[in-house]
């Protein structure tokens, strides 16, 4: 009788030892799936990104015209009164890589045609080393020029047609400030209103701020994003919770 007793003890303890086996098996799967979700939203859904404009319309790009004789000219029509000047600012997460893509528009409203554009960079900025993938063309470094009442360091884009409107992008491994622009068609002139000035806190990204436009600082990316860190706690807690009903089940 004893004996028999200990052997229905052992398959007892046999079948028990099977069992939580495979409900560990299904828990360390349902694991890695929660970790590979994890990973891919973190990687993706949180991506950073910032847009914005300048326009006349809202007086936060200030048009000025150095023609000649337009004091004179009783039939004058200022240029440029639909200008706006717009970007999308977005971190690159497929790559990993620490990049930021960053993708302007010009659009004139109206004649003269535009001839060239310039965005602030921070010292220290290099075309060669700092910016890859440049389109539709390559820019090139340009250097204060009080004429055009830009007295900061910048990268130059050189249209090249007569065209109002014109889109340039490029990645850069450099994170995004608030800084300068200015647009040139013929004697036309177009800034940002606060154009010569620093904000606050240039690197304010998510709060209104206006008079200035997103450009590549010297700074670098990348620190871990708090998204980033939340996904990573929230996927521990979830897997203890996991662990924790799975033993209750099956006690």
């Amino acid at each position: 009788m004893i004996l028999q007793d200990v052997n229905k003890q052992s398959e007892s303890f046999a079948m028990k030892t099977s069992y939580y086996g495979l409900s560990l098996s299904k828990l360390f799967r349902r694991s890695m799936m929660i970790v590979l979700f994890l990973g891919l939203v973190s990687s993706q859904a949180f991506a950073l990104s910032y847009t914005g404009s300048l326009s006349v319309n809202n007086d936060t790009l200030v048009v000025t015209d150095n023609n000649p004789g337009i004091n004179n000219n009783s039939n004058y029509s200022p240029p440029w009164q639909g200008a706006v000047f717009s970007w999308e600012v977005t971190e690159n997460t497929e790559n990993n890589d620490g990049t930021w893509n960053y993708s302007y528009t010009w659009n004139s409203g109206g004649t003269p045609a535009l001839s060239h554009i310039i965005i602030e960079v921070s010292e220290g900025f290099s075309i060669e080393n700092d910016m890859f993938y440049a389109d539709p063309n390559d820019p090139v470094a340009h250097g204060n020029n009080p004429n055009y009442t830009f007295t900061s360091s910048g990268v130059k884009w050189d249209v090249g047609e007569e065209t109002t409107e014109f889109t340039f992008s490029f990645n850069s491994d450099r994170a995004p400030m608030w800084g300068d622009m200015l647009a040139v068609g013929g004697q036309v002139i177009a800034t940002n209103s606060n154009n010569g000035t620093d904000p606050a806190n240039v690197y304010a990204l998510g709060e209104n701020i206006v008079g200035w436009a997103l450009v590549p600082d010297t700074k670098t990316s990348k620190v871990p994003e708090p998204a980033t860190m939340l996904l990573l706690g929230s996927g521990l807690i979830m897997l203890g919770i996991v662990g924790r009903k799975q033993l209750h089940r099956n006690p």
